[in-house]
């Protein structure tokens, strides 16, 4: 099946032995797996079985990776596909924010990769931007049984290192693409565990409070004119702010205020 950080569950594969060498924060554990339907399909499957929390499965690659909304997450080979399984002792209201917290580990993975040549955003929701274009998402997915404590939360977080798939009306690039090489899957989780467990370390102890105030700092797209987009409804204003729940904060043009829970957002490119 693959490897966990204190011993082997079986034989191990080509991919796991990349893997073998790296150090995790402790009490984690780490499976991977060659190929997969998905990391996050996975990472539900053992949750279901019992598994414990803080275990990151990862995969060289995946048939049926998802996206938010259900949308196919193209999996080439090089990039990076993992999921992080967590028993968080949190109510449902709070579990939208770990989107928050993995947005913030990963643009501080990319900026601790790229040495500042790059210029880092997180995009609200969920995605990661390298010079404007997505090159990272992250999907969110947990189980609840009538508590408000959820049974298992999954995070699942999807790395274009060395190629993004040419989408018909959605830019994607690669760290590779912007002048960052050599950057493998391996390479790559043991610097994000390492600052997925600082925040959320912080998250815990804090709250969503201090992960709000360091999204900001990073966001796409704060301040500017945008198009957002939900269902068949448009609407146009100025990313004002982010909720303490999360929802983006739109400025309308009749001077009043709109949360905005879920919905696709970009620039507006027609409007001055």
């Amino acid at each position: 099946m693959g490897c966990r950080g204190g011993g082997s569950v079986g034989p191990l594969s080509t991919f796991a032995d990349n893997f073998k060498g790296i150090s995790l924060p402790p009490g984690y554990r780490l499976l991977a797996l060659e190929a997969v339907g998905s990391t996050n399909e996975e990472a539900r499957r053992l949750a279901k079985a019992g598994e414990k929390s803080d275990l990151w499965v990862v995969a060289r690659t995946q048939s049926a990776g998802r996206g938010r909304r259900g949308r196919h997450w193209v999996s080439e080979p090089g990039n990076f596909f993992g999921s992080l399984l967590l028993r968080p002792r949190s109510n449902h209201k709070e579990i939208a924010n770990l989107s928050f917290v993995a947005a913030v580990a990963l643009h501080e993975t990319f900026a601790e990769i790229s040495g500042g040549q790059v210029i880092i955003e997180c995009d609200w929701p969920n995605d990661v931007l390298v010079g404007g274009t997505k090159v990272a998402g992250i999907l969110l997915e947990s189980s609840f049984s009538g508590k408000s404590v959820p049974d298992w939360v999954v995070i699942g977080i999807g790395v274009n290192l060395i190629g993004g798939p040419e989408l018909e009306r959605h830019a994607f690039v690669s760290l590779e693409q912007v002048g960052i090489k050599s950057v493998t899957p391996s390479a790559f989780l043991e610097k994000l565990a390492v600052a997925m467990q600082n925040w959320l370390d912080i998250w815990w102890k804090s709250g969503f409070e201090p992960i709000r105030t360091a999204w900001l700092a990073r966001a796409a797209g704060l301040g500017e004119r945008i198009v957002v987009r939900y269902g068949k409804e448009v609407a146009r204003g100025v990313f004002a702010d982010l909720s303490e729940s999360g929802a983006l904060i739109l400025a309308l043009p009749d001077g009043s205020r709109r949360q905005i829970l879920a919905a696709d957002v970009q620039l507006d490119q027609g409007r001055g």
